[in-house]
C-alpha cells in the first residue's frame, strides 16, 4: 500500500512537471511528497525481509532515473549526484533520531527510558554513552524499534545529547554519506544498510550483553 501510494505520486510529479524542471527542484518534490510517504511512521513499520526492502528502494532507484534524466548510470552514482542516501539509511537515521528527540525531551506521556537504559546512569554531558541490549524472544522481535535500536546506536559514532538537533542530525548524516560512500554496492543488499537486519551480518555486528 505504501509503494503503491509512493509511485502514484511519482507519477503525478512526472505528469505535472516537465523534463526540462531543474533536477534541485525535482529533487525537493520527490523528497517532500514521494519520500515523505515511505518515511512517516518508519520507527513503527519499516520491513525487514529482503523483497520488501527492495520494492521500497525500487521506487527511489525510478525517482533518480526522473531526477536526473539519467537512465544508464548505476543507482549509487545518480545517489551521489543528488547527496541522496538509499532508503534503508534513511530509515535508520530516523530512528536514531526519534531516540534521540525523546532523551532530549521526554514527558510524561511517553518517556523513552521506560523502553531503554544505558550502560552508566543517562547524563547530559556523557557523549559516549552505550546502551543495553534487550534480550529478544524471537528472530521476528528482534528487528522490532526497541530492540534493534541499541545495537543501532552502539554502532553510531557518541551522540552528545547536549547539542542541538540540528547538530546532531547533520553530524550523523554527514557520517551516514561518508559511510555510504565507502561501502554500497548496488549488487549486495547487506549493503543498503548502516546496519543490516540479516543473520549473518547481525550475529557478527552485535555487541555482547552488558
Amino acid at each position: 500500500m505504501i509503494v503503491k501510494r509512493a509511485y502514484r505520486v511519482l507519477g503525478l510529479l512526472r505528469r505535472t512537471f516537465s523534463s526540462n524542471a531543474s533536477p534541485q527542484t525535482k529533487c525537493l518534490l520527490y523528497t517532500s511528497l514521494v519520500r515523505s510517504q515511505m518515511q512517516y511512521c518508519s520507527q513503527m513499520w519499516r520491513p525487514y525481509l529482503i523483497k520488501d526492502i527492495f520494492k521500497l528502494e525500487r521506487v527511489q532507484r525510478r525517482a533518480t532515473k526522473y531526477i536526473l534524466g539519467d537512465y544508464t548510470s548505476d543507482y549509487k552514482a545518480r545517489l551521489l549526484t543528488l547527496n541522496l542516501l538509499p532508503l534503508m539509511y534513511v530509515f535508520e537515521l530516523q530512528d536514531i533520531m526519534f531516540c534521540v528527540k525523546s532523551l532530549k525531551s521526554s514527558s510524561r506521556d511517553f518517556d523513552i527510558t521506560d523502553f531503554i537504559s544505558f550502560s552508566t546512569s543517562v547524563t547530559r554531558s556523557s557523549a559516549a554513552l552505550k546502551m543495553i541490549h534487550a534480550r529478544c524472544s524471537s528472530n521476528v522481535s528482534k528487528h522490532f524499534y526497541f530492540f534493534r535500536i541499541p545495537r543501532l546506536w552502539n554502532l553510531f559514532p557518541p551522540i552528545d545529547l547536549n547539542s542541538s538537533i540540528e547538530t546532531i542530525r547533520s553530524h550523523l548524516n554527514k557520517f551516514l554519506l561518508n559511510h555510504f560512500k565507502l561501502n554500497f554496492n548496488s549488487t549486495n543488499f547487506c549493503s543498503y544498510h548502516f546496519m543490516c537486519p540479516c543473520s549473518k551480518c547481525s550475529f557478527h555486528a552485535h555487541p555482547p550483553h552488558f
